[in-house]
């Protein structure tokens, strides 16, 4: 079976991960690695903005890859909603 970068690179038409034998995790992996390579060409390339916005992409996929999967709050950085008493 084909790794994920394999089936991606070759451009066979795009199917779920799960039909790949990849597992959610995988896929995450897989993503987080991708987008540290591309934040590093769009650094060398003068591109900032974009390199930010790949880091945002890397950083959440790392969160995905985690082994405890937080909450959607602390995956977004938002602050908890204070608890009244």
């Amino acid at each position: 079976m084909p790794s994920l970068s394999e089936t991606m690179a070759a451009g066979t038409k795009v199917v779920p991960a799960s039909q790949l034998g990849q597992s959610p995790r995988e896929v995450a992996d897989y993503i987080e690695q991708m987008s540290a390579e591309l934040v590093s060409l769009a650094e060398q390339s003068g591109l900032g903005f974009l390199a930010y916005l790949l880091e945002v992409a890397r950083e959440e996929a790392a969160l995905h890859r985690a082994p405890q999967q937080p909450t959607r709050r602390e995956m977004h950085g938002e602050l908890p909603v204070p608890s009244v008493r």
